[in-house]
Parts: structure tokens; C-alpha cells; sequence
């Protein structure tokens, strides 16, 4: 599923993640990404790790529920407030 969100490129996160035929999840990372070719609608060309337990969480929660085993990918945009903060 895609939902287009407008916001800067230096506000969108990634979850990457990969999960077990038994539901647990082997390993995960979250990054920031700064820029995207082509801007706003690329894949990210230049991103650094983050610690961000909210977006882990919840897309952890929501890729569990899929029951799906293998790669996964989640982007989000931060909210203005956030991303100010961030």
C-alpha cells in the first residue's frame, strides 16, 4: 500500500526489517533519509541510522499483523513539530 504524505525529503524515515516464517523478527534498522532522487518521489541516496522507538514500534506492530516471512520496508514522513525537533 502507498499514500503520498508532502513533506521535506530530510523529514521520511525508513524501518527495514526482516522477519522469520514463525513471525519473529531477525533484525531491523531505522534511518533518516536526507535526500531522494528524484526529489520527494526517489529512493533515498543519502541516509544515516537514527534510534527512534515509535516508528520501530508501531511498524513492528503493523508488519507482525501482515504474518508475512521475509524483507520489509516502511517509509514515514515526521510530523513538522517532529522533524523541527529531530
Amino acid at each position: 500500500m502507498q499514500e503520498f504524505i508532502p513533506g521535506p525529503d530530510d523529514a521520511k524515515y525508513c524501518y527495514l526489517s526482516v522477519y522469520a516464517s514463525d513471525g519473529s523478527r531477525i533484525g531491523s534498522s531505522v534511518v533518516r533519509e536526507f535526500r531522494a532522487f528524484p526529489v520527494s518521489f526517489g529512493s533515498a541516496s543519502v541516509v544515516a541510522p537514527v534510534v527512534d522507538d515509535e516508528i520501530e514500534d508501531l511498524c513492528d506492530r503493523f508488519l507482525r499483523s501482515c504474518a508475512t516471512p521475509g524483507f520489509a520496508k516502511s517509509r514515514s514522513n515526521a510530523m513538522p513539530e517532529t522533524a523541527a525537533s529531530s
